[in-house]
């Protein structure tokens, strides 16, 4: 039966948008996790906005840092997996720049 005109009305939920609003206590979590991961590293956080998507707000979790590609990569992977792991509700309100310094 296909779906009628009300079903198709409908606005589908918005995907994006977290389960919860961070509160320090995600901060926090997130902050001792990037420490851990970039052990070393200066590390800074702030507030973002994508020109592209209206309403899309987000923390930024920027780290300056040293290392190879290969290790960077791993430290990439790791902090957004972990990321999930201390903020469930609210890891899509976090960012990662990752700031590299050449190692010379």
């Amino acid at each position: 039966m296909p779906p009628t005109e009300a079903e198709l009305s409908l606005t589908p939920p918005d995907w994006t948008r977290p389960a919860a609003v961070p509160t320090q206590l995600d901060h926090d979590a997130v902050l001792k996790m990037t420490a851990v991961v970039f052990s070393g590293a200066k590390i800074e956080f702030g507030t973002g906005i994508d020109p592209e998507i209206e309403d899309d707000e987000f923390f930024v979790v920027t780290v300056t840092t040293t290392g190879s590609i290969d290790e960077l990569l791993l430290r990439d992977r790791q902090w957004h997996h972990l990321l999930w792991e201390v903020a469930p509700a609210t890891g899509s309100c976090y960012r990662l720049l990752m700031d590299i310094c050449v190692r010379g």
